[in-house]
């Protein structure tokens, strides 16, 4: 019948099992948990150390120079600490800003110089909602700079303005130590402060946004309302380099809510949002490893009632050091029975999963979720010098029994043992094909046969007893060698090792990987050797230490773990860099060099085709004015004589001809890769219905607008 080949199924997926295949591994070497006070506060996130208990998002940008270069307490934290390394990128930054500063628009360098090499810190950025009730939060934006005078601000601050935000006066004045401005932006009031000593930037926009505030956020402490938010933030990413963002939707949900129909919000229930105080996503790195990770502040309820919450461990012994390890927690029978009690599973449903639940109890002779209640919780799979096997621990030896017994008879098979290098092996043997053609209970004249080569189809099921913890494998072979390993292992260490902790995981994998932190920091310094060459200037990678030096550890690491507690649930993705770092190998690291090389052939002489193409649009488009002068002189006139007095102001590298009415554009005076030989002229032709300009150049023709070719 149906329910006994779902049976049937259920028993051989619990035996079969994929797990990552590795070499041998060694204990890897973490580097200590650090806190924000290991790492320099002018290349950090100061503005998070001074949230008010408004703020609803926050979000922090690391500049490039952050994220590529400056010790964040990952794998390559070593290297970045080195002041040889720091000095190298600083004249990388130097020679980038030396040799294509001048290739981006006047008005744009002197703030992309500041960018380039005064920022030191991320941009962070607050949604602070000051008024209550309020749908418009204030917006402050903080950053750090270095080196950077209180003129040289001013004179930033004002150019920006001019160039994004034309007519608009500023006040300027000086508060103590600090240059101050205040200006009103379409209807909302503006604050920018200022100080040289410490490099420290703030601006808050808004309408609630006042002298008075901007002194709260840049001298108060942070409001211990998001104490939670901000543990986790820091405890995640000490060093505030990394890109990440939290928003606090309940209170989101709050101010909102009064827009959502009511036939909205009960579709939302299930996703308790309103119970939900705080999302944080964003990538972290600390103790020598790095984080792609989502955690969300909230107790059990709304969709979290469905997620298994382990609520113990057990340990299991493996052959030397796993190669991987997969953990699959699934939920006790009461975590079960809350689950599927839920308001928000329809009465239909209930009743569906209720049928199941009899039917399962008419063939097996015992609910079904008895079954969570004589295993612990975790099941493992695992792959080390033994082979792959999977485990799974008794909780209730009387109930194992009396399950066991009845599953036995569902199948109609009774368990062997046979004893193999001294240890004693459970197994059976039988089709599961041929029992599930025997369930369909249709027999017919050629049942018989069809059984007899159904038959010949058969899974091999091998399984032994340590304590109360069952060990099942594909062949005998694997449960004698784990069984007899030289070098046992407990789990719990290998984890320590890893700096994992599994506890309360519903689902975690976690592997090494042969010379990986060793491949990871070569092909960087490969990385910064090229990015030096684009920037055209040179490193002496000879100045820099070796792998071994350095102590790195023989392994890298990568893992996957879903996490449900009491306190909230998390997602989170545990590499040794970057989430690319399995393609970082020598053969690959090479392509990747060569790649490089052939984009920067191809983007930097187009980059400054474009550059050069802009300004000779820049120029053209002046000639708009003068043609239509000219033009309309001429029909005056019936002569292109005098049109030059009606234009008394031309650009310096723009001439008119006045018997002619040629115009030409002298490039040579736009950018210094023209010659005084190099022009375009816009030559004016009498026709029938007026006047028609044809154009002739001297330069490539893509570098001139299309009706020039």
């Amino acid at each position: 019948m149906p329910i006994r080949s779902a049976i049937i199924i259920t028993i051989l997926a619990l035996t079969t099992f994929l797990s990552g295949c590795r070499e041998d591994s060694q204990e890897t070497k973490l580097l200590p948990v650090l806190e924000s006070s290991d790492f320099a506060m002018e290349k950090s996130s100061w503005l998070r150390d001074h949230l008010p208990a408004e703020t609803v998002v926050y979000i922090s940008v690391p500049n490039l120079w952050n994220y590529l270069f400056d010790p964040k307490g990952d794998s390559l934290h070593q290297l970045q600490t080195n002041p040889i390394f720091q000095k190298q990128i600083t004249a990388i930054k130097q020679a980038a800003e030396d040799n294509y500063l001048d290739l981006v628009p006047a008005n744009s360098q002197l703030l992309l110089k500041a960018l380039l090499n005064k920022q030191t810190g991320p941009i962070e950025i607050a949604a602070v909602n000051y008024v209550a009730g309020g749908l418009m939060p204030n917006v402050a934006t903080g950053t750090h700079f270095s080196d950077l005078s209180a003129a040289q601000m001013i004179e930033l601050v004002n150019q920006v303005l001019n160039d994004y935000a034309p007519g608009i006066s500023p006040e300027l004045s000086r508060q103590d130590d600090k240059q101050l401005w205040h200006f009103d932006f379409q209807n909302m009031p503006n604050w920018i402060q200022y100080q040289e000593k410490t490099g420290q930037f703030l601006m808050l926009s808004g309408p609630g946004a006042s002298n008075e505030k901007l002194n709260q956020l840049w001298n108060n402490p942070a409001d211990p309302a998001l104490n939670d938010v901000l543990d986790l933030d820091k405890r995640l990413d000490p060093s505030g380099l990394n890109l990440r963002m939290w928003m606090a939707p309940a209170t989101l949900y709050q101010l909102g809510a009064g827009f959502v129909p009511p036939e909205q919000r009960q579709k939302l229930e299930p996703l308790a949002i309103d119970k939900t105080q705080y999302i944080w996503l964003g990538t972290s790195s600390n103790a020598g490893k790095s984080s792609l990770a989502i955690h969300y502040l909230m107790p059990e309820t709304g969709w979290r009632m469905f997620l298994p919450r382990s609520e113990h461990s057990f340990d299991i012994t493996t052959a030397g050091a796993p190669k991987s390890v997969m953990q699959i927690a699934l939920p006790t029978r009461q975590q079960w029975q809350t689950a599927v009690n839920q308001p928000m599973i329809s009465h239909d449903a209930k009743n569906e999963l209720q049928e199941i639940s009899n039917n399962l109890k008419d063939v097996l002779g015992f609910e079904p979720s008895e079954m969570l209640d004589a295993y612990e919780q975790q099941l493992y799979l695992v792959n080390d010098d033994a082979g792959r096997w999977m485990a799974l621990k008794i909780k209730d030896s009387a109930l194992h029994n009396t399950l066991s017994q009845q599953l036995l008879g569902v199948l109609d098979e009774q368990p062997q043992q046979n004893k193999l290098a001294g240890v004693t092996i459970h197994h059976m043997h039988f089709s599961s094909i041929e029992k599930l053609y025997l369930s369909a209970g249709k027999p017919n004249s050629n049942t018989t046969d069809i059984e007899r080569y159904l038959g010949l189809l058969k899974e091999h099921h091998y399984w032994m007893q340590k304590d109360d913890v069952i060990y099942m494998a594909k062949v005998p072979q694997i449960l004698a060698e784990l069984a007899n390993t030289d070098e046992p292992t407990q789990l719990s260490q290998w984890l320590a090792n890893q700096g994992l902790d599994w506890h309360n995981s519903i689902l975690a994998y976690g592997t090494e990987i042969d010379d990986m932190p060793r491949d990871i920091y070569y092909f960087y310094l490969t990385f910064v050797q090229t990015l030096a060459d684009l920037a055209g200037t040179n490193i002496d990678l000879f100045t820099l230490p070796t792998a071994q030096e350095l102590k790195l550890p023989p392994k890298g690491r990568l893992s996957l773990s879903a996490h449900s507690d009491r306190q909230g649930f998390s997602v989170e993705i545990d590499y040794e860099y970057s989430l690319a770092e399995h393609l970082i190998r020598p053969e690959t690291g090479m392509l990747t060099v060569a790649v490089a090389g052939i984009l920067a052939a191809y983007a930097i002489p187009a980059y400054r085709d474009y550059t050069m193409r802009a300004k000779i649009m820049q120029s053209m488009s002046y000639t708009s004015v003068i043609k239509m002068t000219v033009a309309e002189h001429y029909i005056d006139s019936g002569d292109f004589q005098g049109a030059t007095e009606l234009l008394p102001d031309l650009p310096a590298n723009i001439s008119l001809e006045d018997v002619t009415g040629i115009i030409t554009i002298h490039l040579e005076a736009i950018d210094d890769s023209f010659s005084d030989e190099d022009y375009v002229q816009l030559f004016p032709e009498v026709t029938d219905t007026g006047i028609a300009w044809h154009c002739e150049s001297t330069v490539r023709a893509k570098l001139l607008p299309a009706f020039c070719r």
